[in-house]
């Protein structure tokens, strides 16, 4: 693949999908396979699994390769859509070719990355996902956060064309807890009307300060980083009492 000429954008298509499925048609070591199903089988509260794309080649700084990468969904006991299958067809999602063009552009050796997948329990309960940012990306004088949510499962990160999400920032202007919401723009599938009330909306706000400090501490802890960074965090209301989840916190790279 590294020999096709860069212009050569159908013959790159086709040779990075004969790749992706012959790993999806390879084995799973079978005694990660057991170690991993016997995990899953240990609680009795859920059956159905996300595994999430998790990789050394996103969330860098100058690159964060966002949507690049692919999730899939196992089903305890069903005979489709089993762990295995899951877990392959994420790691060949590494050589999507929206990947493989992506890691070319910024230069990134793809022979010097690897696949992780994370795994935690599906929402089907959804009633909004988002992403938040742990900074105020559009006033910088004033401390806050950034928030893309949508309602029930649609994706913020990959919508369907035309489909449009909240988005917002929320701010502090006096820094005694009082905050501002400034709508950019709102869900083409909420009819024009805010996903989040405010005081969902609050409670992002309060939380993201604490999670920084968690993570930092952890950082430091690891000798992972020298310095605090704002974060970026997925996010979900679930139920009818609109629960709180913080699926994923990790570094926010610009």
């Amino acid at each position: 693949m590294y020999a096709i000429p860069k212009d050569s954008v159908k013959l790159l298509e086709k040779e990075l999908k004969a790749f992706r499925k012959t790993v999806k048609n390879s084995k799973v070591n079978p005694e990660l396979l057991k170690k991993i199903e016997e995990k899953l089988n240990a609680q009795n509260d859920f059956k159905n699994f996300r595994f999430r794309s998790s990789t050394n080649a996103e969330d860098m700084e100058g690159f964060n390769g966002a949507g690049l990468y692919d999730s899939k969904t196992a089903i305890i006991g069903d005979t489709e859509k089993t762990v295995e299958k899951a877990i392959l067809e994420v790691w060949s999602s590494f050589w999507n070719f929206r990947a493989f063009q992506e890691r070319d552009l910024f230069g990134i050796n793809h022979e010097s990355c690897a696949m992780g997948v994370l795994v935690h329990r599906s929402f089907p309960d959804e009633k909004a996902n988002g992403v938040l940012v742990t900074r105020n990306l559009y006033r910088d004088r004033y401390a806050g956060i950034t928030v893309n949510v949508q309602l029930g499962e649609e994706s913020v990160v990959k919508p369907e064309p035309g489909v449009t999400c909240d988005e917002f920032y929320c701010h502090n202007f006096n820094g005694f807890g009082s905050f501002v919401v400034d709508y950019r723009s709102t869900s083409s599938l909420n009819n024009g009307k805010p996903i989040l009330t405010e005081t969902e909306i609050k409670k992002l706000f309060d939380i993201s300060p604490v999670l920084e400090r968690k993570l930092y501490l952890l950082w430091q802890k690891r000798k992972m980083a020298k310095r605090s960074y704002p974060l970026d965090i997925e996010f979900k209301y679930l139920g009818d009492e609109k629960q709180l989840y913080i699926k994923q916190a990790r570094a926010y790279m610009d």
